[in-house]
């Protein structure tokens, strides 16, 4: 690890510990997706082994309204996991200047430098390091946490990590060495695998039927093509005993034969790469519930959570009553999927859903797409080649605020969303922010033309630079 970052967190952890001692209940604020809630989770762990009392809340943004809000309950310390580090400007207005104390504990991109005695700021940014991809806002979370408590929450920074999609083939830069001395810990273990969510937790024919990532042609919201495609690839749905298998409980030779199947599957289809993402590392922690264990999976069913409005029950799972929050959260995830499911759906069947450009790939979602899901439809159609052929995905969604909901996803290198963003949403009135290759915002209903015309000129920009 950086030295000098190394040095930050731990100076930063001893303040943390001596306000955490001062302090009778202590305000939590976290995310809403999974990075966002292993975060939270951490910070609660942390402060619950410290004996200290404290509120929690998940937020679906951080904006100068919220935090005005904030600053009007009577707390003294204020905690920030997973977030502002883009509204600097309106904690130090609004909290630090009241005397609040604050910690911001966050791998987002910063938006203004601020300094103050009452400010405690862990982001791997102030150090150089990119926080796109090399840390997650739980791993900034759990970098703090090895030098406040015993407890090892490595699970969670990994979990959290995979939630946000740093994992790339394996991860890279802090989100390494987590992992490395979670293995080395026994903490977890990584398998190679079949990539499709409900490895443990569903029948192999649903597990295939809600798979969108990767997509198979004639399997994937389809389940009599799901149950066909398995009948011709040899593999029984059912064991002896009639109880539904799972892709978990499929040997060797037969797991080979459902991937080589997918491969095909994908080749007549005319996809550009159908090896892609077929198979992926399977991270397994030492969670004696198996439906926990495999991290990929506890990370879509914590944003399924997140999203579905119930981020409790994704609390629960982290550091609660597992088996009674187990239940309600499958019910969620199978919800979740369908409407993922019912989008992608949506943007095939009906053109004027989306908008190309040269270089981008726009989706209208307006009241069609949940505001709360359109991040996650950019980023299945940037990973999709059967559904996109743009590098740079822009969605836009209605929000219940009447406002709209902006999302951007990128695989071009040259390109920082996040800088793009948050200056076309404040010349529009709006407020936006996040990473370069994934980043979001709002901006009145009735200016996405303007909006795409803005982001347009700025593409063209930097292609013209290049």
């Amino acid at each position: 690890m950086n030295a000098d970052l190394e040095n930050h967190i731990i100076k930063s952890a001893d303040k943390f510990k001596e306000l955490c001692t001062k302090t009778k209940i202590i305000r939590c604020i976290t995310h809403l997706d999974a990075d966002g809630l292993c975060a939270g989770a951490i910070v609660a762990n942390i402060l619950r082994n410290l004996g200290s009392d404290f509120h929690l809340s998940i937020v679906k943004q951080l904006n100068n309204e919220n935090i005005e809000d904030f600053s009007k309950e009577k707390y003294d310390f204020y905690i920030f996991s997973d977030l502002g580090s883009g509204q600097l400007e309106a904690i130090k207005n609004n909290l630090l200047s009241k005397g609040k104390y604050v910690a911001v504990l966050d791998h987002h991109e910063i938006k203004a430098k601020i300094e103050h005695e009452n400010l405690i700021h862990v982001n791997p940014h102030i150090f150089g390091i990119d926080g796109s991809n090399n840390i997650s806002g739980s791993g900034v979370c759990y970098l703090l946490s090895r030098h406040i408590i015993k407890d090892d929450l490595s699970h969670l920074a990994i979990t959290g990590a995979l939630g946000d999609m740093q994992e790339k083939d394996g991860f890279s830069g802090l989100n390494e060495e987590i992992l490395k001395n979670a293995i080395s810990k026994g903490k977890i273990k990584v398998e190679k695998g079949l990539n499709v969510f409900g490895r443990v937790s569903r029948p192999i024919h649903k597990a295939l039927e809600y798979c969108t990532e990767p997509e198979i042609p004639g399997v994937t919201g389809d389940e009599s093509g799901t149950i066909q495609f398995l009948s011709e690839v040899g593999i029984d749905i059912k064991n002896k005993n009639n109880d539904f298998r799972r892709l978990c409980d499929l040997n060797g030779d037969e797991m080979q034969r459902v991937i080589n199947a997918i491969i095909i599957k994908r080749a007549g289809s005319n996809y550009e790469k159908p090896h892609k993402d077929i198979v992926s590392n399977i991270y397994i922690s030492d969670d004696e519930n198996e439906n926990l264990a495999d991290l990929r999976e506890f990370a879509t069913v914590l944003n399924a959570c997140g999203r579905s409005e119930y981020p409790a029950v994704a609390m629960m799972l982290c550091m609660g009553d597992k088996e009674k929050g187990l239940k309600i959260a499958k019910g969620l995830s199978n919800s979740y999927r369908k409407k993922i499911m019912e989008s992608i759906k949506l943007l095939k069947r009906n053109k004027e859903k989306v908008i190309k450009t040269e270089k981008t790939f726009y989706i209208v979602g307006k009241d069609d797409i949940d505001e709360k899901l359109i991040g996650t439809i950019c980023s299945i159609s940037l990973n999709s080649d059967n559904l996109c052929d743009k590098k740079i995905i822009v969605g836009f969604a209605n929000t219940s605020a009447n406002t709209i909901k902006i999302s951007t996803r990128t695989k071009e290198q040259n390109i920082n969303l996040k800088r793009i963003i948050s200056d076309i949403t404040a010349k529009l009135g709006g407020e936006g922010g996040g990473h370069s290759v994934a980043a979001g915002g709002e901006i009145p209903k009735g200016k996405e033309e303007e909006f795409i015309n803005m982001f347009e000129n700025q593409i063209k920009e930097i292609y013209n630079d290049c």
